[in-house]
């Protein structure tokens, strides 16, 4: 080893593997109609830049570069987007979990999304039920009343 270089250490193979994998999996709910996932990405124009689908080591180093350690998720930061550097993110999967377009709470609009009309309502539509953690499936008080009617009579 030359003394005047400073040591530089490659990452691990499993961590390279892991993220082609990752990677492939993505790929394959963007691009490919038969993948279960392709519906709620690929279907809704979800896509995977062209530096990365031409290349997986570039997504293998942007991930390297950009935050990526055993247990951590990707996170497109604007749902509507694809994948790409400017677009992505790591996050951990209980964080995840709040930016679904089903479970998106807007806290600074105080808005929230109904799990059974789908429409985006302000929060005090919605029931107060602190045994469900925030970003839960909520139903609206409207949907919750006519689900909850059977008949016309209220159970």
């Amino acid at each position: 080893m030359d003394p005047g270089r400073p040591a530089t250490s490659s990452p691990p193979l499993e961590a390279i593997h892991y993220l082609k994998n990752k990677f492939y999996y993505i790929k394959s709910r963007c691009h490919n109609p038969n993948d279960w996932n392709y519906s709620r990405y690929g279907a809704k124009g979800i896509k995977v830049c062209r530096e990365w689908l031409e290349d997986t080591n570039n997504f293998v180093k942007w991930a390297l570069k950009n935050g990526w350690s055993q247990g951590l998720t990707i996170e497109r930061v604007d749902n509507n987007k694809g994948y790409s550097p400017n677009n992505c993110t790591w996050i951990p999967p209980h964080e995840q979990y709040y930016n679904r377009s089903d479970t998106v709470t807007d806290f600074k609009n105080k808005t929230r999304i109904c799990q059974h009309c789908k429409e985006k309502k302000n929060l005090s539509e919605f029931h107060k039920n602190s045994s469900k953690p925030l970003g839960h499936h909520y139903v609206c008080k409207i949907c919750r009343n006519k689900t909850r009617s059977i008949g016309g009579i209220k159970h």
